[in-house]
């Protein structure tokens, strides 16, 4: 069963090797699973209007995903909620967002992230964001040190390179992809994010995708 997972994952995409994870994972109290129902309920709505449809890559191509992060509402709506999209280096649209920022605390947050056949949800604050699949917890993000640990022992982490230029994102200690590093403004697709992604780490790439994903809009 395990193996078939796997080889799944790999044929079609890799997001869903994520998803089997979930299954050692704890619940949360039912009471907080009916609050993020229904603080989702309206975010999905905002992201339906925009008629945006995302594309699946094979795990091989996401070195085509780029810095860029496309905000497509220009201003926050009267229920605090921002809509954009990650695209790829081709225009393509690869992972919608939508955030919803609670009133006067900006650092607080509730995101739903579409990619691939993965809803992600990251509950945050100033000092770390929770991660979500299905209604379940799968780890932590660190804002401040940009580390990521999932109870199934994924422990990935992105940091300075040794020259400065780029970033390095490391996956349980194995050098996994040279990062870019992302600027602020938003719209630009034309830089990929990966300077190079290790053939025989796709899998790791993907396991680290809720740190990739918040590493590339933190700022925008």
């Amino acid at each position: 069963m395990f193996s078939s997972i796997i080889l799944g994952a790999a044929i079609f995409s890799g997001f869903s090797y994520i998803a089997w994870q979930v299954g050692s994972f704890s619940f949360f109290p039912i009471s907080y699973n009916n609050w993020m129902k229904k603080q989702i309920a309206p975010i999905k709505a905002e992201m339906a209007k925009t008629g945006i449809e995302i594309i699946k890559l094979p795990m091989e191509q996401w070195e085509e995903l780029s810095t860029g992060y496309d905000k497509l509402t220009r201003k926050f709506s009267l229920n605090g909620i921002e809509v954009g999209v990650i695209k790829s280096i081709f225009h393509e649209n690869l992972i919608l967002i939508g955030k919803k920022t609670q009133l006067g605390f900006k650092n607080k947050f509730l995101m739903l992230v579409l990619v691939d056949d993965i809803e992600l949800t990251f509950v945050g604050n100033a000092n770390e964001t929770q991660v979500f699949i299905n209604e379940k917890k799968i780890g932590v993000i660190n804002l401040k040190n940009l580390t990521y640990n999932t109870s199934t022992g994924v422990k990935a982490r992105i940091k300075s390179s040794n020259d400065g230029k780029s970033n390095l994102l490391e996956v349980n200690e194995k050098k996994v992809a040279y990062l870019n590093k992302v600027d602020n403004e938003v719209g630009i697709f034309s830089t990929r994010l990966t300077e190079h992604i290790d053939s025989n780490y796709d899998e790791e790439f993907v396991r680290a995708m809720p740190l990739i994903i918040y590493y590339i809009i933190r700022n925008k």
